[in-house]
């Protein structure tokens, strides 16, 4: 488990967020639930940036093998990751059919992630967690909208 285990990496305030989980010390998961356009391109964004600094960068990868759980860490952070030995997986929750119901622009940033996994010899997955029927039965409010009222009858 490594949500919220981010790894600095250039300025101060830069850090990435390596993947959510990783199962059996191959599959790197990308986790979020299906919100908009912007969370699932944030999503591929992520997990391609998180795939090319895991191959291309040995500072990253010393400050990555620190959080990692003892049994997962690399051997030797200094040497370069043999892609072709792991597997990115964005794992989304929803009920709509993945890849084929994304929205356009994430359908391209995806698109643009797999192009970056294939160039390093990555594999590459993306799977759908189902979602409860009941979780998607909810009134959605937009915060500090103003409420319409009921116009008052007409005097008589």
């Amino acid at each position: 488990m490594l949500d919220k285990q981010n790894v600095p990496i250039g300025g101060p305030h830069d850090k990435i967020e390596f993947c959510d989980l990783v199962r059996r010390g191959r599959d790197l998961i990308h986790v979020k639930y299906y919100r908009s356009s912007a969370t699932l391109s944030q999503l591929f964004a992520q997990g391609g940036v998180s795939g090319e600094t895991f191959i291309k960068d040995e500072e990253f990868r010393h400050k990555l093998n620190v959080k990692l759980p003892a049994n997962l860490r690399l051997p030797d952070p200094s040497a370069k990751p043999d892609a072709s030995t792991y597997r990115i997986i964005y794992a989304i929750a929803t009920t709509k059919d993945l890849p084929r119901e994304l929205p356009f622009f994430s359908k391209i940033t995806l698109r643009n992630a797999a192009m970056t996994f294939q160039a390093l010899n990555f594999k590459v997955a993306i799977v759908r967690i189902d979602v409860d029927p009941e979780l998607l039965v909810r009134e959605t409010i937009k915060p500090n909208a103003p409420r319409r009222r009921k116009a008052a009858p007409a005097p008589t």
